[in-house]
């Protein structure tokens, strides 16, 4: 009886991640390098050089701290002996992997940069973070730090203004054609019923100012909503 052969089954080739490109048109690492230039830290954020070295592998910071030059390099390896003397020679600059690696990171950031797709995912992944949850976020972030006061009293400031708590005076001089002390002479002149208007109006209006300041929400027909 002959034996059957066995069946053969096919392997299917490796798929390589890298190269799935997302609903944005865009590559993993591609992706990556967006995501760092727009919404990374202090090192990454609209860098494009350290954005293209986290996204692609450069480790830039071991091969700084491995490849960097002492502060104290021993002075008598610039001289060089000449008739009998010393002579001050010009020491030959040898690249590093640290320096090469940067200006890989500087050109190949540069590059992808000014691509299309890159710069139009950048400014969708920026309009991102100008929500108000997280624009409020970041302002409470300046407000807890006691590092920088001069822009933690304005990040302050523009809390209270955005809460009621301060009112601009000067701006609201500004949209009367008349000085504030003479908005009653001006309202005087009206017949009796207008003024009962405009009077009911501005006491309306300074409830309403009231109940914002204290987080009450507006006034409306005599109540609060």
């Amino acid at each position: 009886m002959a034996k059957k052969k066995a069946l053969k089954i096919a392997t299917p080739a490796p798929v390589d991640l890298d190269t799935i490109e997302n609903e944005f048109g865009l590559r993993p690492k591609e992706e990556a390098f967006c995501r760092y230039y727009t919404q990374g830290d202090s090192t990454t954020f609209g860098n494009a050089t350290w954005s293209y070295s986290y996204a692609y592998d450069y480790d830039l910071e071991a091969l700084k701290l491995e490849y960097e030059e002492p502060d104290d390099v021993d002075e008598e390896l610039e001289y060089q002996p000449h008739g009998g003397g010393l002579h001050r020679s010009r020491r030959t600059y040898v690249r590093t992997p640290y320096d090469k690696a940067c200006s890989v990171c500087a050109v190949e950031g540069g590059k992808i940069l000014r691509k299309p797709k890159i710069q139009s995912r950048c400014r969708t992944l920026l309009n991102e973070l100008m929500r108000d949850e997280v624009v409020d976020a970041e302002r409470a972030k300046v407000i807890m730090q006691d590092d920088d006061l001069s822009s933690k009293l304005k990040a302050i400031q523009s809390f209270d203004k955005l809460k009621g708590r301060i009112i601009d005076k000067t701006q609201d001089v500004s949209r009367l054609p008349f000085g504030q002390s003479d908005l009653g002479s001006v309202i005087a002149t009206l017949p009796p019923e207008r003024q009962d208007y405009f009077y009911g109006v501005i006491k309306q209006l300074i409830d309403e100012a009231t109940a914002v300041q204290r987080g009450g929400g507006t006034v409306e027909s005599g109540g609060t909503r």
